[in-house]
Parts: C-alpha cells; sequence; structure tokens
C-alpha cells in the first residue's frame, strides 16, 4: 500500500547534520510516509550516517554529483515516489513533530495541491525569528511569482499528482530551482489551489555555503536586531554553547513543551513586530504630514518671493521712468528759457536790423570761447550763449 507521504531530503557532504534532519523526520507523528534520502555525490560519511538509523522507511540514494545543487539526482529518487503528497526536507534543517501530521490536514480540501507553513528562521546563535509571508494576499502573491522566494522549501508540501503534471525540478538552473518549480505549481491556478498553515512546523537553518549577513529574506536583518530587544520572547532563543544549532535544537524538540512554547513565543513576536510596524507608520505618516506642511510653507514663501521681487522690477522702472521725466525736465529748464530768450533777440534784431552787440562790435566769439571752453563743447552761438548766460555770470564779453 502506497505511503500518505514521500518526504524527499537531497544532501551533499553535510554527515555532521543530516543525521539531525532525519531523525526530525522519523520522529513525526504521522508515521505514513517514505523517506527517499538522496546522496548527490556524496564524499564523507553521510552513508554510514543514514544505515544507522535502520529504519526500512528510509531509502539511500548514493548517486555521483550532479550539476549545481544536484537538481537532476532528486528528480530520479521523485520517479520512484509513491506518497500521495510530497515533503521536501532539506539536510540542515528540523521538523517540529507534527509537521506531516499538520499539514496533511490542509489537503484534505481536495482544491489544494500546494501549502507550507509559516516560516522560521534561526541564527547559528540559536535565535528564532519568524517570518509573515501570506500568499493568498494578492500583493505578496505577485511578489513571490515575480521577485524571489522568501519560503524555504522544507515549509512545503504538494500533491505528487501536481509535479508530474508542471514537471520535476528544472535540471538547467544553478540555484533556485525550488522556486521556479512552485510557480509552476501555483501561478496558472493565481494561487487559488494553494493553503497557508499560520504556525510553524520546521525550523530552517544557514546553510553553511552562505556565508555574508543576507542569508534571508530582506526584512531578516532587522528582525534579528529586534530579537535583541526587552520584549523579544526567551522561547525563540535557545542557548547553543558551542555546539551546531541543529544538534541543540534536536535536543530540545524531544521536550513536547519545546514546541507549544516556541509557538507560543512565535505568536507574541508577531503581535509585537506588527504593533512597531504600526507605530512606525504612525510615526512614519507623522513625519509626511510635517514634511507636506513645511512644503506648503516653503512654496508660500516662494510666492511672497515672487511678488516681492516682480514689486522690486516694477519700482526699478519706475525709477527709471521718474530719472527719464527728470532728465527731460532738466533739458526742459535749460532749452525752454534759452529759447525764449532767442525769440526775444530775433525780434530785437527786427526792430533794429541787427544785434546791437555785434553791431557795436562790442563782442568776439573768439575771444569768448577761447575764455569759455565749455561753451564750445555745448553746440551753442558763443554770443547767444554769452547773452543767455554769460551774462547772467558775469563773463567777460571779449
Amino acid at each position: 500500500m502506497a505511503p500518505l507521504y514521500t518526504v524527499l531530503l537531497p544532501t551533499h557532504n553535510r554527515a555532521d547534520v543530516v543525521g539531525f534532519a532525519i531523525e526530525s523526520v522519523l520522529a513525526q507523528t504521522e508515521p505514513d510516509f517514505e523517506l527517499l534520502v538522496v546522496g548527490d555525490g556524496c564524499t564523507d560519511h553521510t552513508a554510514a550516517v543514514v544505515s544507522a538509523f535502520g529504519d526500512t522507511r528510509v531509502r539511500w540514494f548514493d548517486l555521483p554529483k550532479a550539476p549545481a545543487f544536484g537538481y537532476a539526482n532528486r528528480n530520479v529518487a521523485l520517479r520512484e515516489a509513491t506518497g500521495e503528497l510530497v515533503a521536501f526536507m532539506a539536510h540542515d534543517d528540523l521538523m517540529l513533530p507534527d509537521h506531516l501530521e499538520v499539514m496533511a490536514e490542509r489537503f484534505k480540501d481536495h482544491a489544494v495541491e500546494w501549502a507550507y507553513s509559516r516560516p522560521l528562521w534561526v541564527s547559528d546563535e540559536g535565535v528564532v525569528v519568524p517570518f509573515a509571508i501570506d500568499l493568498r494576499q494578492p500583493d505578496q502573491l505577485d511578489h513571490f511569482l515575480s521577485q524571489h522566494n522568501s519560503i524555504p522549501a522544507s515549509c512545503v508540501v504538494y500533491r505528487r499528482s501536481r509535479h508530474e503534471r508542471v514537471g520535476f525540478w528544472p535540471e538547467d538552473v544553478s540555484d533556485a530551482a525550488d522556486w521556479q518549480m512552485w510557480r509552476r505549481m501555483i501561478a496558472p491556478s493565481n494561487g487559488s489551489n494553494l493553503a497557508f498553515v499560520r504556525q510553524p512546523t520546521t525550523l530552517h537553518f544557514r546553510a553553511d555555503w552562505r556565508t555574508g549577513p543576507t542569508w534571508g529574506p530582506s526584512p531578516l536583518p532587522a528582525w534579528l536586531i529586534a530579537s535583541t530587544m526587552a520584549w523579544w520572547p526567551e522561547s525563540l532563543r535557545l542557548a547553543v554553547r558551542g555546539r551546531n544549532p541543529q544538534s541543540a535544537f534536536a535536543d530540545a524538540l524531544r521536550e513536547p513543551a519545546f514546541v507549544s512554547g516556541l509557538r507560543a513565543g512565535v505568536d507574541r513576536a508577531i503581535d509585537a513586530l506588527a504593533w512597531t510596524q504600526a507605530i512606525e507608520i504612525a510615526w512614519l505618516r507623522e513625519d509626511q504630514a510635517a514634511d507636506r506642511a513645511w512644503t506648503d510653507e516653503l512654496r508660500a514663501t516662494q510666492s511672497d518671493l515672487l511678488q516681492v521681487r516682480e514689486q522690486v522690477t516694477q519700482s526699478q522702472a519706475r525709477s527709471t521712468a521718474l530719472s527719464d521725466e527728470l532728465s527731460q525736465l532738466r533739458c526742459a529748464v535749460t532749452t525752454i528759457p534759452f529759447q525764449r530768450l532767442i525769440r526775444l533777440q530775433r525780434r530785437l534784431q527786427v526792430r533794429f536790423g541787427a544785434n546791437p552787440l555785434r553791431r557795436t562790435d562790442a563782442f568776439s566769439g573768439q575771444a569768448y570761447l577761447a575764455a569759455n571752453p565749455d561753451v564750445e563743447t555745448s553746440g551753442i552761438d558763443p554770443l547767444d550763449h554769452y547773452y543767455v548766460y554769460g551774462m547772467l555770470e558775469g563773463r567777460s564779453a571779449r
């Protein structure tokens, strides 16, 4: 009789941790499964670790190294799978004892073909960080399908019939093959065939080949900082005391109270993080409102400055006009009397027949110009200048 589950566990030279992963599978409250351990060119003592369990449900595939992460070897084992449901198990992750049982409940709904549980990321220091992602929400589903994967493969269970329809693990990629297969499984139905289990059922640890700080989704560094705060639940911290974290958590999982405390701590942490996020959003809105008020005030000030600039321009124009008018007035002051005097002189010329000064030879134009150089530059006839200005100013006529 075919088992309910096929559990796929690929591994490559992690004999130091793969035993803890296998132990967590064999300790499941749902015992109806086959465990396919796929050795991808293992050169360490992984085979000895696997055979030491002596459980008939465990099958060991000792295969030559395949390209990249050995996706082709996973397909070799999957083609021999007989379970109705397929669960994935990373060689450095752990299942909580009821993972298979809890996930199977979702598949009682025949519309469900792919399901995942809440991810828990575990740091090397033993800090457990929950991650919130609900693919039933359109924006989160779109981000998952189009941007990147933030769900560890160990959280996922799917119907074997699904991958037989859409294809097995892609063998022509260097990484993220799980994400590509997940997308093929849920994108055609736009996520209507998926289910989300809010409670965590697995523990995901940092892979040994990830050496930088960005070994998880983008919010993880901020959440690790949050885990140092006083409100962070103590049940989400485990003292590893120099051991690898898988060993420390494998021991803790043997205590039923640890799992219940872990899940309660996850709920408290999620609530606290949501509250913190809400406060940050409120502060952000206050900052945005203050920015808008400041922007409005800046625009009003700029408008006032433009008005002042316009007034200054108008004043400068008026000043220029006044200056022109003043120049015209000055010209009028010097020319209008002169023109009148010229007319008077002409009347005298008409009356007496000639200029009295010229007639008596009492005026020498040449001598007047020599004594008064400014007269020549004025362009006024010397005699006219003397008659209009020179006599008033006491200038000599000769």
